[in-house]
């Protein structure tokens, strides 16, 4: 992975958890399949844009306590 392996990890989790496919993912947060794939894979750096594009998809604010903690 290239950057924030553990908040990846929450954002599949996450989404397993909420029965969210990952081109639903993709498709609520207007990017390809290949780029949401790429993202959870770590193929792709995370940036703070797409973290709340995802929390908010996914109505999961918690993977933004994480990104502020990181920033902090």
């Amino acid at each position: 992975m290239k950057d924030n392996g553990a908040i990846k990890e929450k954002i599949c989790e996450t989404r397993r958890r909420k029965g969210v496919s990952q081109e639903e993912m993709a498709n609520r947060i207007g990017i390809s399949l290949n780029s949401y794939r790429k993202l959870e894979k770590g193929h792709t750096h995370l940036i703070s844009p797409r973290i709340w594009d995802i929390a908010t998809a996914m109505r999961c604010l918690s993977l933004l306590h994480y990104q502020q903690k990181r920033k902090d």
